[in-house]
């Protein structure tokens, strides 16, 4: 048995800010009706809510010690393992800002400390250790000033090596160079798909063919965040969809991270792809609901789940 289910991979970690107001007044004041700080970065996030779903997680990546104790104290209040590497520097602030007015999420992203070829080095050794260990391994976000664009590419070869399912959640260049890698698993949003095909995207039916291409690559499983109109997901015998469900939606921040550990849980508790899809939406689905960064409730799940409706395409 692997010791852990899930480890996420932060390389460009982020101090999350999210403020609500009501009605943006873009080039005028706005008040910020509330605001959290959280630990944030894809490869965080998603440990962070696979821990929530029930998961053995474990949490890699770059941490500075100008002001990333928030990071590390956030692993050890829910009990994610801390496998991080600790540098000189400081964590990134990226704010969020969420209109209330109009469910709009703005957000404002800070650049992250510059890395060298060293770092890179600790990082590689470091997935070597943990991919023996790991039944999977998640891929996500943007990575630091200084690191290369095939980054995730060779970490999911060292992984790959050691038998760790992979999954990749990027954009731009580490998603392309990302994929030639053959990681287990992929899960672009529609605009990342697009970019990644070169081709607007106008139908289910064209997304669907777009993921089918990819699975062609080496890809198992595509996964595809559609925002409220909801998610598909393809491997190579069948694809299914999932309408997005009519919620209240207060932070869509950090749904994508839950999607992945929802998927994650799905296909260890079951080989079906509808059962993925529906743990994969149902994750998303409950992040949205909650003020914050990512899944920090989970006790509205199982009601979510059985509004989720999965279709044959």
């Amino acid at each position: 048995m692997h010791k852990y289910q899930v480890t996420g991979v932060c390389l460009n970690p982020s101090i999350d800010r999210a403020l609500t107001i009501d009605g943006f007044d873009y080039g005028g004041t706005n008040r910020v009706l509330g605001s959290v700080d959280c630990a944030g970065g894809k490869g965080f996030n998603v440990a962070l809510a696979a821990k929530k779903l029930g998961l053995r997680a474990a949490a890699t990546g770059f941490v500075f010690s100008g002001n990333g104790d928030i990071i590390l104290h956030t692993l050890s209040e829910h009990g994610v393992s801390d496998q991080t590497l600790h540098f000189q520097g400081k964590v990134r602030v990226n704010l969020k800002v969420f209109d209330k007015a109009t469910q709009v999420v703005t957000e404002l992203n800070g650049k992250g400390q510059m890395m060298d070829a060293d770092s890179f080095a600790q990082m590689s050794h470091k997935m070597d250790e943990l991919a023996k260990i790991s039944h999977f391994m998640v891929f996500g976000g943007s990575v630091a000033p200084g690191l290369p664009d095939d980054a995730y590419k060779l970490l999911i070869e060292i992984a790959n090596a050691q038998g760790c399912k992979c999954v990749l959640d990027a954009e731009g260049a580490l998603l392309k160079k990302g994929i030639t890698a053959q990681p287990f698993m992929i899960k672009p949003n529609l605009f990342e798909l697009e970019t990644l095909v070169g081709t607007k995207l106008n139908t289910i039916g064209e997304i669907k063919t777009a993921a089918q291409n990819l699975i062609n690559k080496g890809v198992e499983i595509v996964l595809v965040s559609l925002g409220q109109e909801g998610a598909l997901i393809v491997n190579e015998r069948k694809a299914k969809f999932a309408p997005g469900i009519k919620v209240d939606v207060k932070n869509t921040v950090g749904a994508g991270d839950s999607m992945v550990s929802g998927a994650i849980k799905g296909l260890i508790d079951s080989s079906e792809l509808a059962e993925t899809l529906k743990q994969a939406a149902g994750a998303a689905t409950c992040s949205v609901m909650q003020e914050g960064t990512g899944l920090t409730d989970t006790s509205q799940l199982k009601s979510i789940y059985d509004k989720i409706k999965i279709t044959d395409i």
